[in-house]
């Protein structure tokens, strides 16, 4: 008998694509009474979320943690973020934030976090994920660190420009447009993909140029993927900002971030 993780089908990409066709609120962070695994419509072990009282984020809980800590939560909050998500729920894709977050903080680049994660022992979709999924959780990644940089949290590190230039190429304004819309006052409730789709004369971004001409089924794959580029970004910001809330409550606040302003707009790299 197959097993139900079998399937050759990436999904955690159609779990991006239900998030868009339903139009939850991403908000709403809501926690699953019997989450629903990877592949599987059957229950799986509940994820262990601290209480809201204990961050995850917290400061002190930084010294313990390695390399290869970092890459195992990484390795298991994707798949069980993707899955949660597709039932509304972003607890857990907070946790994989706070994962990426701390491979930022600790210098790890993108390459070394990807050799750390291809050396986990378990694989928490029970099998190995097919390349569009390990694709999807680099993005994710780099979406994180591109973040942390444009609002140069660190001042100084260069761990930012790890990010692979392909990726950099496509997400660099995309980020930047997304956390000043953040500083504006939007919302992801108020805030559409096809605003950031545009550009400050309202004509298309390069990335809203190549989707178009995607035939219907890529269209549909690479929207989804940018909804919740979206989403991650919006997310890390907020990541960010209760940790550093929690670091100020401790008497821990060390900054980090930009100035309150809107961050100047770059010149798109490779350009």
């Amino acid at each position: 008998m197959q097993s139900p993780h079998a399937s050759k089908f990436p999904l955690l990409l159609l779990a991006l694509i239900i998030i868009v066709a339903s139009g939850f609120n991403p908000f709403i962070s809501r926690r699953l009474s019997s989450p629903t695994h990877f592949g599987s419509a059957s229950r799986a072990a509940p994820v262990s979320l601290p209480p809201r009282s204990s961050p995850l984020f917290a400061e002190s809980a930084k010294p313990e943690l390695t390399p290869s800590k970092i890459a195992d939560m990484l390795e298991k909050t994707f798949v069980d973020a993707c899955m949660q998500l597709s039932s509304g729920y972003v607890d857990v894709l907070k946790l994989f934030i706070v994962a990426g977050k701390a491979a930022y903080e600790r210098g790890l680049t993108i390459p070394q976090v990807q050799l750390e994660i291809t050396q986990c022992q378990t694989q928490t979709a029970g099998r190995a994920l097919m390349q569009e999924e390990i694709d999807l959780r680099t993005v994710w990644l780099s979406l994180i660190y591109l973040t942390l940089e444009r609002v140069e949290h660190r001042k100084g590190s260069s761990i930012g420009s790890t990010v692979d230039p392909d990726l950099r190429q496509k997400f660099y304004t995309f980020v930047y447009d997304v956390v000043n819309a953040k500083k504006q006052g939007y919302t992801l409730q108020t805030l559409k993909l096809e605003q950031i789709m545009k550009n400050s004369s309202g004509q298309p971004t390069s990335i809203a140029e190549k989707t178009v001409q995607m035939n219907a089924q890529q269209r549909q794959i690479e929207e989804a993927i940018l909804s919740q580029s979206m989403r991650l970004v919006f997310l890390t910001l907020t990541v960010l900002e209760e940790s550093e809330e929690f670091e100020k409550g401790n008497g821990n606040g060390n900054g980090g971030g930009g100035d309150n302003g809107d961050v100047p707009r770059p010149p798109i790299p490779g350009t």
